[in-house]
């Protein structure tokens, strides 16, 4: 079951947008409603799933890059509870997921 995303604090929600995933861990940001900071705070190297997820942007490249941090920060949550939602189907039919 996915949940409803809840907004960063509005208090923290532009400094965390301009600090997203920069390599320096700021800790009022690393939270669910703020998108972990962009990981910045993880002490090990994440996981990364192998394959591809393509996006369609209807925007051009110029726009997309300057919006990127704001795209990012805005499709991490539903992404994330996505895979989560897909790790309890697959714990639920008894295979492993690694």
């Amino acid at each position: 079951m996915l949940h409803t995303a809840v907004c960063c604090s509005p208090i923290y929600d532009a400094y965390c947008q301009k600090h997203y995933a920069n390599g320096h861990c700021d800790y009022g940001c690393n939270n669910e409603e703020c998108n972990w900071d962009g990981l910045d705070c993880e002490q090990q190297q994440p996981k990364v799933a192998e394959g591809m997820l393509y996006f369609v942007v209807l925007m051009s490249m110029q726009t997309f890059r300057e919006n990127l941090v704001t795209f990012l920060r805005e499709v991490s949550v539903p992404l994330w509870q996505f895979i989560c939602a897909l790790c309890v189907q697959i714990a639920v039919f008894g295979l492993l997921w690694l």
